[in-house]
């Protein structure tokens, strides 16, 4: 999951943030807002391009990818209603 965030990016620079809850690193790419969605965020109903997840076993303040030494900031998100919900739902799944 960490490739997509960082194609592209010159070696040594620090790419958009990565999530964390329970447990989970939940990624993806919303979709540009309008009237219904903005409606139907208070709800905890998310629209993504594309979605992602991948098992993080314990929360660390970034991660840097080996090849490139290219840095992922690590943003903890389990107080957040809908990842924290979306992460126990996935983790119940396996």
């Amino acid at each position: 999951m960490a490739r997509p965030l960082c194609t592209g990016m010159q070696a040594g620079s620090i790419a958009s943030s990565l999530h964390w809850a329970e447990g989970i690193a939940p990624g993806g790419e919303p979709f540009p807002q309008n009237e219904e969605m903005t409606r139907e965020n208070p709800q905890g109903r998310t629209h993504s391009v594309w979605s992602s997840v991948a098992e993080m076993a314990e929360a660390r303040p970034s991660l840097a990818l080996r090849e490139t030494s290219v840095t992922i900031p690590a943003t903890g998100v389990a107080e957040n209603p809908v990842f924290g919900s979306a992460a126990m739902r996935l983790k119940g799944a396996k």
